[in-house]
């Protein structure tokens, strides 16, 4: 009779843990929103080839930008950023690196 019971009891605790109520997912305003990528009109630093435009994304399009020097020794170096600003354009940044020299 108890084990009966302990087995019942047991039992009635595993299918309440599995009956627990969804935690909601978490809504974001930045979730809600939508950009416009702007193609880069970018000048290729001197020395450079530079290829520049939009693709398609995980959230609609993004643009972006690669310059690749013409004495190229195979290394790379990337340069990433978040979304910068509050309005609807997606813009590439010349990195800060190449604006100062």
């Amino acid at each position: 009779m108890m084990r009966s019971l302990t087995v019942s009891l047991l039992a009635a605790l595993a299918l309440a843990a599995c009956s627990r109520t969804p935690v909601p997912a978490e809504t974001r305003a930045q979730d809600t929103r939508t950009f416009n990528a702007i193609t880069p009109t970018l000048t290729a630093t001197p020395g450079a080839d530079l290829y520049q435009g939009t693709m398609d994304g995980l959230r609609g399009e993004a643009a972006y930008a690669i310059e690749v020097p013409a004495n190229w020794n195979g290394q790379l170096v990337m340069y990433t950023h978040g979304y910068a600003g509050d309005g609807p354009e997606l813009r590439v940044q010349t990195p800060r690196c190449a604006t100062t020299g």
